[in-house]
């Protein structure tokens, strides 16, 4: 079967449908992945994926939102595809009525949320936006449509497949995230840490954060400016301690005690990548022989 995947972003398909699109690719489909170009195609092209790039501004402008309908029919004319899978905000709203007119027999569009614009406060710009967004969720939604959602079940077998994602990870630890893209309002999501997996003690000065331990054990540690330890707390389920809150500005780590630990944390978004000045100037950079006596 011919299928193309469709996403504004190449980080939101290697981030959460990365291992998706490579068991569609092991099991014999014609897949073509088509998003703009970005620092994630390679990795996809990596795992034998074929990619077509397609611009879009995954903000409001007018100019580029009408030349992206006929971006989407272009690619879609050269693939050819039996299905289409899209995925973010302006996929899910523009790509049916596309692939609808262009005679695509299947078409399956995934929410993962509802965009940054439902994050935001209501200033006029924002309230105009909603309701256009609205409006066209509705429009390329008719009533007879069937709809389906799908929750994620956490339980023992999917704890066991992020944790062996990360005991081959050369950090020994893996992400799985839940929110739908980094600008979601809140970011969620399992870390599986294995022992001797590194994580470099630091900061976030605008976001607080909440640690809870799934299953396993693990030691957080809070420091002062100086790297002094000033608090360090045994996280395990087994014996009624469970997690932490911390605040923002707060210096900090977490040291995995057993195989097979998961940690589930919450955060504010969006997603902000750390700069050098919020990791520890006091520790190791990296895991060296210096790191263990750390």
């Amino acid at each position: 079967m011919k299928i193309l995947i469709v996403s504004s972003t190449d980080y939101t398909v290697w981030q959460f449908r990365s291992e998706f699109v490579a068991t569609l690719h092991h099991n014999g489909h014609d897949l073509t992945v088509a998003t703009p170009d970005g620092p994630y195609v390679e990795r996809l092209k990596c795992l034998g994926i074929r990619h077509l790039s397609i611009p879009v501004n995954r903000f409001v402008g007018s100019f580029s939102d009408l030349m992206y309908p006929w971006r989407l029919y272009r690619v879609i004319k050269q693939v050819r595809p039996d299905f289409v899978y899209t995925m973010t905000t302006k996929p899910n709203i523009f790509c049916p009525a596309v692939a609808k007119f262009a005679h695509v027999p299947q078409v399956c569009s995934v929410f993962g949320g509802l965009g940054f614009i439902y994050a935001e406060g209501g200033s006029m710009k924002t309230r105009i936006v909603k309701s256009v967004a609205r409006k066209m969720f509705r429009l390329v939604s008719p009533s007879h449509a069937s709809s389906r959602f799908f929750m994620t079940l956490i339980d023992a077998e999917f704890l066991d497949r992020i944790t062996e994602q990360a005991r081959r990870s050369p950090r020994l630890r893996m992400n799985h995230n839940f929110h739908g893209s980094p600008e979601d309002a809140v970011q969620k999501f399992l870390n599986a840490i294995e022992p001797g997996s590194y994580l470099r003690p630091h900061r976030h000065p605008d976001q607080e954060e909440l640690f809870f331990v799934v299953r396993g054990k693990c030691r957080f540690i809070e420091y002062d400016e100086l790297g002094n330890v000033v608090l360090e707390q045994m996280l395990d389920p087994s014996n009624s301690c469970y997690g932490v809150t911390v605040p923002p500005n707060n210096w900090h780590s977490l040291v995995s005690l057993e195989s097979g630990t998961v940690i589930f944390e919450v955060k504010p978004g969006p997603y902000i990548p750390l700069t050098e000045e919020n990791f520890a100037p006091w520790a190791p950079l990296r895991v060296d022989s210096t790191t263990l006596a750390f």
